[in-house]
This record gives C-alpha cells, structure tokens and sequence, in this order.
C-alpha cells in the first residue's frame, strides 16, 4: 500500500486510503506539505517531481506611478470640452505577446502608438518622450494618463 499511495497524486492517494478500508482521510494537500517537509528523498514519487513548490497565488508587482501626472479630474476644461487642439491622453495597452503605449488627441482623436518592450512607468515616459518629440510647442499643452494597474 505506501509504494501504491506515492506513485498517485495526493489526491488520489487521499482517496486511496478511504476506498481501501483505512477510516483516516488524508487531503492531498498534508501528504505534499509532509513530503515536502520531512521527506525529501521521495519528491520524485510525486506525480509532479519538482523539487521546489511554487505558490498558486501570484504577488502583485507594486504599482509605480508616473510623476507629476495630470488625473482626468484636474485635466483642463479646454481639454474636457475638446476645444484646444495639443491636449492629450496616454494610455497602455498590454496583450500576453506585446505592449504598445498610445497617445489620444482629445480634439482631432489622432491616435499614436509605439510598441514599447515593457510595461515600466520609464519605458512608458520614453515612449511617450519619442513619439510627441516631433509635434511643436503648442500641439503639446497638457497629457492625461490613464492611471489603470497596467501602467504598474
């Protein structure tokens, strides 16, 4: 029976331990932990051999902000009401293979976009520095940022 309970998982172990009479019920969970913790030697017995086990739960990153941001809410009624042409609005955009950093006119909604290679707040200010660099003086009055966990 033990050799029988290593070779399954730990919850088929737990269960194989009810069906064949035995009144204790294991959760696979103690049987991993106690592995884990008291022997070693027989990780290679696991149905997942890894020698070291990873949490299911992933840490959040701290969120880092973009200094002297301006929020929607102080963004200037000009800006609000689209009357001035140089207002605009940065965003990111994150998919599983790429990262782009947009930028939004809110007059002419003339949208520029720059892959960029991570989501840092400093690849997102470089993006930003390069793609409004070529536009004058009075096309760049005020940028908003979208201050979604994204930017983190």
């Amino acid at each position: 029976m033990p050799h029988q309970v290593l070779c399954a998982s730990g919850g088929e172990s737990g269960r194989l331990r009810k069906k064949n009479g035995g009144e204790t019920v294991i959760s696979c969970e103690s049987i991993y932990q106690w592995i884990y913790r008291e022997a070693p030697h027989l990780i290679g017995y696991l149905a997942r051999a890894r020698k070291k086990r990873y949490p299911k739960c992933h840490k959040r990153a701290k969120r880092s902000f973009i200094p002297n941001r301006v929020s929607i809410k102080e963004r200037p009624e000009r800006a609000t009401k689209r009357e001035e042409a140089g207002h605009w609005e940065s965003d990111l955009v994150v998919s599983s293979k790429s990262k782009y950093a947009l930028q939004v006119c809110r007059k002419s909604r003339k949208t520029l976009i720059r892959k960029i290679g991570n989501k840092t707040v400093n690849e997102s200010i470089f993006a930003l520095e390069n793609i409004l660099k070529n536009y004058p003086k009075d096309l760049r009055v005020s940028i908003t940022y979208d201050n979604g966990s994204e930017k983190a």
